[in-house]
């Protein structure tokens, strides 16, 4: 097959089945679909199609939701990718996935490398007559301190990435939270599609997406990219 052809292949079946068969025996890296769910009250609700595809396959898979923002040429997309890391092997098994999608882009996007960490815990009775920086400094100073303890794991991840040639940035967010954090980030951002692993066990009927991966994929709007880790490797 020559490079940037187009096949095309109609069949008969379940939609989701014969989708997963295609994958399966054309040997595919990756099922690129658009969600034909709605959204409402902050949530979700993926197309039955989409739902099975996501719970069945081990092919990642890149979801679009039908209300992407159409501001710029399609060409120029994506501008930014959000990789959400909690330090974990298992995080970084998207890691391999964004790079290919960046260098099939030509001129690759921005890769954001992201970060969620617990604020720091501050005591009530903080003794503020004999400590040298009052409570507000105080309390900034931990939460500062707190997020270069995070950022050190982000910097080790960014310098593997740049020196592959790729542009990376990095960012730290407190909270506990995770997925929240994730979503609000991205909202700022509805071009960047949001590459993660799901942390999922392989099931032949049902694929966990755990409960951060699960929740970012019923609340955001941005596109997914969503990789299930293969465990044994």
């Amino acid at each position: 097959m020559e490079k940037d052809s187009v096949t095309g292949k109609a069949v008969a079946g379940n939609v989701a089945e014969e989708i997963l068969r295609c994958a399966d025996e054309t040997g595919s890296d990756l099922i690129f679909m658009a969600a034909h769910g709605h959204s409402g009250r902050g949530l979700w609700v993926l197309g039955s199609v989409a739902h099975k595809v996501l719970t069945v396959s081990r092919v990642p898979i890149l979801l679009v939701r039908g209300n992407l923002p159409r501001g710029k040429a399609y060409s120029e997309w994506p501008e930014t990718a959000i990789v959400p890391l909690d330090g974990s092997t298992l995080s970084e098994f998207v890691l391999p996935y964004v790079e290919a999608l960046a260098r099939k882009k030509g001129a690759a996007p921005e890769i954001r490398l992201l970060r969620v960490c617990e604020p720091p815990v501050l005591l009530a009775d903080y003794p503020e007559a004999v400590m040298p920086e009052k409570w507000d400094q105080h309390v900034q100073l931990a939460q500062q301190s707190a997020e270069r303890a995070c950022g050190l794991y982000l910097g080790e991840v960014q310098k593997r990435l740049q020196d592959a040639g790729l542009t990376v940035h990095t960012e730290v967010l407190l909270g506990d939270k995770v997925a929240d954090a994730v979503i609000q980030h991205a909202k700022r951002q509805p071009l960047a599609v949001i590459a993660m692993s799901t942390h999922g066990q392989s099931g032949f009927t049902k694929w966990p997406y755990g409960h951060v991966a699960d929740r970012i994929l019923l609340a955001t709007e941005n596109p997914l990219l969503l990789v299930r880790p293969d465990k044994k490797k």
